[in-house]
């Protein structure tokens, strides 16, 4: 894959987790919207992909799509 799919890539990767992290969020009480406690493993591991793929835009010179959240 060049840089230009990667980037393609990694920019509708970064959509997908927007639109998933957008059903997370304070659900009241001790539990994610999502349902699960609160921390939600879910959301902090999508955090995390979150990161990596805005790492791997930044070093490839290309600028991170702008931020949903």
């Amino acid at each position: 894959m060049d840089a230009t799919a990667f980037a393609a890539y990694a920019a509708a990767q970064l959509a997908d987790i927007a639109a998933i992290l957008a059903r997370h969020g304070p659900g009241g009480g001790a539990c994610c919207a999502c349902g699960r406690p609160d921390p939600c493993p879910h959301a902090e591991t999508l955090l995390r992909h979150r990161a990596h793929y805005r790492r791997c835009l930044a070093q490839a010179g290309y600028p991170p799509p702008p931020r949903a959240d």
